[in-house]
């Protein structure tokens, strides 16, 4: 564990920049959670040192903390992701002050519910019968946003609507399968969370689920598969072996009876060296820093620095890297022309 805290102590003013106002001062504090966290999930500390520390900066942008509960770092194929719950984004809201208080529940076909508006009221009524042995299945879920000044407003969608997010989420046996009720409460609640999306933390937040549900469309799925070749695991500060030399069940067989055979051994990769991670980590401290400034950038001139200074050390951060930095400059110039424009008094 000695090399992930060296990781981050070089790199506490990074993590403390990264806070929002009103978190300033707390980066160890989100670094040991994180630390914290990361000791007790044997399956993160598989996780390659340069990705976590990513994360963890990742995370405290938001004013979150890795610690499976509002926010984790998560295996896809390919690499390692921050996933922010809802609770976290209901979190992030909440600090950030555009909303006071955001809760949701699943509606079921044994309860009894109504909602409706009368212009700018909102009624909703929800009452669940503890005596019939089963609510029933699912038939609508719902949030209630909480505003500063004590008024609210509620997020309504039905079934239909719950199952076609569902039927675009490619994983089968991800969190719609085993959280569904968790997951149709997320997706109201994120819905309705748009409305507030010009608050710059609520747009991180929704940016970051964005990002990560994109990928997992393109992966189709995320899967236990090792880091690229060379990078190192948090738990052992080596690299990890290829897949074909991991069991894939608890009895140390390759394979079930009956399954394929396994893929033939392949030797392990060549340790990263000092200089080969000290190079993987300053990579990550400059794409962060670009993202956290496309995510500041307010107008136009910002945006053309950080694809001009993409653009100048492309061959350093390399193509794909290159491509992601253009695209979140994209995303947020769509922000920047969506947001409203004050008119200009007329001038008599």
């Amino acid at each position: 564990m000695k090399i992930v805290s060296d990781a981050f102590e070089q790199r506490i003013e990074k993590v403390e920049e990264a806070l929002p106002p009103q978190m300033k001062g707390q980066a160890r504090r989100l670094v040991q959670r994180a630390m914290m966290t990361l000791t007790r999930n044997a399956e993160l500390g598989k996780c390659p040192l340069q990705d976590f520390v990513r994360i963890v900066i990742e995370a405290a942008e938001l004013g979150l903390a890795i610690d499976g509960k509002l926010a984790w770092a998560v295996r896809f194929k390919s690499t390692w992701q921050l996933i922010v719950s809802y609770q976290g984004l209901v979190a992030v809201a909440r600090r950030g002050g555009v909303l006071k208080d955001v809760f949701g529940d699943v509606v079921c076909e044994n309860d009894y519910f109504e909602a409706w508006r009368e212009g700018a009221t909102s009624h909703l009524k929800h009452r669940i019968d503890l005596g019939k042995r089963s609510r029933g299945e699912v038939v609508a879920a719902y949030a209630v946003f909480v505003l500063p000044d004590g008024g609210w407003r509620y997020e309504l969608m039905n079934r239909e609507e719950l199952d076609k997010i569902q039927q675009r989420a490619p994983s089968k046996s991800g969190p719609w399968s085993t959280d569904r009720p968790e997951m149709q409460k997320k997706s109201v609640i994120r819905r309705g969370m748009k409305l507030y999306s010009d608050d710059p933390g609520v747009a991180r937040a929704l940016e970051v689920d964005d990002r990560a549900a994109e990928l997992e469309r393109l992966e189709a799925e995320p899967a236990a598969a090792p880091p690229p070749d060379g990078r190192q695991s948090l738990r052992s500060g080596a690299p990890r072996p290829p897949a074909a030399l991991e069991p894939a069940n608890g009895h140390g067989e390759g394979a079930p009876a009956g399954g394929p055979p396994e893929a033939p051994a392949q030797p392990a990769p060549p340790e990263m060296t000092q200089e080969q991670s000290e190079e993987a980590l300053a990579l990550d401290d400059w794409l962060a820093d670009r993202f956290q400034r496309v995510g500041a950038a307010d107008g136009e001139p910002e945006l053309d620095a950080v694809l001009a200074e993409a653009d100048a050390q492309r061959d350093w951060i390399g193509k794909a890297n290159h491509a992601k930095v253009a695209r979140a400059v994209g995303e947020r110039r769509k922000q920047l022309a969506a947001q409203p424009r004050e008119r200009p008094e007329a001038d008599f």
